[in-house]
């Protein structure tokens, strides 16, 4: 366990902290009065922008990394980043030096105190841009509507570095004020300080490099991973998303900066240079994490384009988050038919190429239907839903929905006593998961007979995506084993399940 045997006294360690603070209210201030001060021009202001972005996505160094961005910022918000980033290095130096040397450090007792450290930021007036203000002058001043913060929350970190027992606590009070320090970087991450966090990451991780310090070490992978992983809708806690953003005067997020520092290769070689990882394995540990932190945020729902994205998800398409990614490019789909009506044309196609991706519906590519993710009925239900309204209002999308309603229909409800025989593993766990699908939601949208057509269809989808088996299984379900009965059509799809 990292410890030091004269821990520092509450006085001191508010000290330290006070001019971090005291600066990103600053920040703030000034950004609330001038909004424009967060813009980023993605056209570097200089006749050799090529080797400016180069300098921006490959930086020899963390003062390099924060240098590079200065012909992208105005000169005030480079001002703020500068002097954050020293005071930034300031308080861990004097934090590194005041610390016993900790050859081991104890996980349990480092994220405990990361995790009081964010307790105290999300529990502090001083954290919130307006409560910090009304500190400052009268509390009164406050709108009704979030006067019960002031009340409610914690005039000052003091009661968090004064735990008992003191036995346990004292000796950690340094790492606690380093779990405080992070979390206010990340509390302040989501706009004011998106730009300068990679910088903060990149610098801890030198540092633990030339002062052989697995403390400082640990503390840029924490850094990192609360900063990749940052999601509002989890991140504050009882205290909420909405109102955090009543609190600090700064709403909105960094979405946009995100896909525009992906586009330009940032994050693949910030991941790769620092040596950040995932717990999931995959393509690439670049791959892997962009895939880990799409859902958050609202991400996929402000930007991304389907062909990477899709493209990603065929590299790692054993990704936990694989389901849950397609959802919310569904969820994307339906929400840009219901604000564009005159744009269902795209929306059509968009969901097509969904549809491609997860069952292979007129793809040669291998779809990504993962029989062990959890999120499948909810995929069906939704394609099935959506595609019937796409129907309803288009009038061009009736084969896809009768293919999907009789795919998801064939396996949820076959007689008693038929079995699929010879099937292989992987087959055997997709009848098994879609069986256990349930059907009541659906039943309404279920015809109890299908023509010649739609089952003809859907045979056809089956062999086309080399499903033969289950072709096969389907044909003789329907029209049974008697050829003498077939019309010409039965007959040739039964010489190509023969072939099959």
């Amino acid at each position: 366990m990292s410890t030091n045997t004269n821990p520092w006294s509450v006085s001191r360690c508010k000290r330290v902290v006070r001019p971090l603070v005291a600066r990103i209210h600053s920040l703030t201030d000034t950004v609330v009065k001038n909004p424009s001060l967060l813009h980023i021009s993605s056209t570097p202001t200089s006749n050799t922008g090529i080797n400016i972005l180069a300098g921006m996505v490959k930086p020899a160094t963390a003062a390099a990394r924060l240098q590079a961005l200065q012909p992208f910022v105005s000169p005030e918000l480079y001002s703020y980043l500068l002097d954050i980033f020293h005071i930034f290095k300031s308080i861990v130096t004097s934090l590194e030096t005041g610390s016993n040397p900790a050859p081991f450090i104890d996980p349990l007792g480092s994220k405990c105190s990361y995790e009081i450290g964010k307790a105290m930021v999300l529990s502090t007036r001083a954290s919130y841009y307006k409560l910090n203000n009304s500190i400052l002058f009268d509390p009164k001043s406050l709108p009704e509507s979030t006067r019960k913060y002031h009340h409610s929350l914690s005039s000052d970190i003091d009661p968090w570095l004064q735990l008992q027992p003191s036995s346990i606590f004292e000796p950690l009070r340094l790492d606690i004020l380093r779990g405080y320090l992070l979390h206010v970087i990340v509390f302040n991450s989501p706009r004011l300080l998106y730009l300068l966090v990679p910088t903060l990451i990149h610098w801890l991780y030198e540092e633990s490099i030339v002062m052989g310090s697995s403390r400082l070490k640990s503390m840029s992978n924490k850094l990192f991973y609360e900063f990749w992983h940052f999601d509002s809708a989890n991140y504050y806690d009882n205290i909420g998303d909405k109102a955090v953003k009543q609190l600090s005067r700064i709403d909105g997020d960094s979405n946009d900066l995100f896909w525009w520092l992906n586009s330009i290769g940032y994050w693949d070689n910030m991941i790769s240079s620092i040596g950040m990882t995932s717990s999931q394995i995959g393509h690439n540990q670049y791959e892997v994490l962009i895939l880990d932190t799409l859902i958050l945020n609202n991400k996929l729902m402000d930007g991304g384009d389907d062909s990477e994205v899709y493209a990603l998800l065929r590299r790692n398409s054993t990704h936990l988050q694989v389901n849950n990614i397609l959802i919310t490019m569904l969820t994307r789909l339906i929400k840009q038919s219901s604000y564009n009506p005159n744009q269902l044309n795209e929306t059509y196609y968009g969901f097509l190429r969904l549809i491609q991706s997860w069952l292979a519906f007129g793809s040669e590519t291998p779809g990504l239907f993962n029989s062990l993710q959890t999120g499948n009925d909810a995929m069906f239900k939704g394609v099935i839903s959506f595609s019937r309204y796409l129907h309803k209002s288009l009038s061009k999308s009736d084969d896809l929905t009768k293919l999907l309603i009789l795919l998801f229909h064939y396996y949820t409800n076959r007689q008693p006593g038929i079995q699929l025989i010879g099937l292989d593993a992987h087959h055997r766990v997709l009848l098994k998961t879609l069986r256990m699908i349930q059907m009541e939601e659906l039943k309404k949208f279920i015809p109890l007979k299908y023509s010649n057509y739609e089952i003809s269809s859907f045979i056809y989808w089956l062999l086309d995506n080399k499903l033969g088996k289950f072709a096969s299984a389907v044909f003789y379900d329907y029209y049974g084993q008697f050829s003498k009965y077939y019309d010409d059509d039965l007959r040739h799809i039964h010489r190509l399940i023969k072939k099959a």
